[in-house]
């Protein structure tokens, strides 16, 4: 019964019978997805499990890459030169942006604020070819990628504890196998790390695949938070990094909601109300978070009256606004 297939079983053989696009006239990959009522599938929903009736309306949208920087060419130009040449052309580059006089007398054109050579810097290297990354960058303020081996304990995990604790803080959880898409592995693991806020990491097992992740993590610099099962051993490495151990998902649940709140901010709790005055936080607000019920408050709501849900008044989590979403 098709009721009864996972979304992410569904959608690829949806495109092939409609003999739907998988990339773009440039090449790009387009992947799909299911949205019901306003809402879009989880790759493990059946039809069954999200309520959908015989009669209801599904919509089966793209969703393709960005389009790529229009300096992407001059990128990779810049990148397949020899050492000294790009010497040369970074030289050339910066007397452009000076505004001087070429050999015909002609002004040359401002490159911009920040400069060719100060974009190329930035970019981030590209771990398979060496070359500068060329996928075009947007992050996802509320977006938290999950790197753990696919076996089924941790599925079992991510589905019973991280998913819906991340969801319940406003993020959007998602794992490598979650997003249907034809592009390398690698290139598609390194896409999601550099959209994603926050990255939490299982350390539990010791799989190559995570580590290399992990690895990329860094490389990227991106937040993260290490997660692993209480009597797993730690690698000497990344003894000292912290992280957040886990046996019982209701205490893990709570240490997990801890980590997110310290590494993100305010950000998690931006649709939240404060039980003390009634009214939402802005991106600037300080907030203290219950330690014992773990309800946010104003700092100003919190101060000389504790927790205005358990009477605490002592112990609390401070979370800073970061001043944007």
């Amino acid at each position: 019964m098709v009721d009864d297939v996972p979304v992410q079983r569904l959608i690829p053989a949806t495109v092939t019978a409609m003999g739907l696009p998988i990339t773009d006239p440039a090449g790009r990959p387009i992947t799909y997805y299911l949205n019901y009522e306003g809402r879009r599938l989880l790759p493990d929903e059946t039809l069954q499990s999200a309520g959908v009736q015989g009669a209801d309306k599904l919509t089966l949208l793209p969703e393709m890459e960005p389009l790529p920087d229009p300096s992407e060419a001059l990128r990779q130009l810049f990148d397949a030169l020899q050492p000294s040449t790009k010497v040369m052309f970074t030289r050339e580059l910066m007397k452009e942006k000076s505004g001087k006089k070429t050999p015909d007398g002609h002004a040359n054109r401002d490159t911009g604020s920040e400069g060719t050579e100060g974009h190329l810097a930035n970019a981030i290297r590209c771990p398979k070819t060496g070359g500068l990354c060329t996928h075009r960058v947007v992050i996802s303020p509320r977006r938290a990628f999950i790197v753990m081996p696919f076996r089924a304990e941790f599925d079992n995990l991510y589905k019973t504890a991280i998913r819906p604790t991340l969801s319940d803080l406003g993020f959007e959880p998602i794992r490598a196998d979650d997003r249907i898409i034809s592009t390398d592995i690698l290139c598609k693991i390194c896409h999601l790390i550099q959209e994603s806020s926050v990255n939490i990491v299982d350390i539990s097992a010791p799989n190559p695949n995570v580590f290399l992740e992990l690895g990329l993590i860094f490389g990227i610099g991106r937040d993260v938070i290490l997660i692993k099962k209480s009597k797993s051993k730690v690698v000497t490495d990344i003894l000292g990094l912290g992280f957040v151990p886990y046996d019982k998902y209701d205490a893990f649940q709570q240490q997990l909601r801890i980590a997110i709140w310290q590494r993100t901010g305010a950000r998690s709790l931006k649709d939240k109300l404060c039980p003390t005055c009634g009214k939402r936080f802005s991106s600037s607000d300080t907030i203290y978070i219950c330690v014992q019920d773990q309800a946010p408050h104003h700092q100003r709501c919190w101060q000389g009256k504790g927790c205005s849900v358990c009477k605490n008044l002592v112990d609390y989590i401070e979370v800073l606004g970061s001043g944007t979403w």
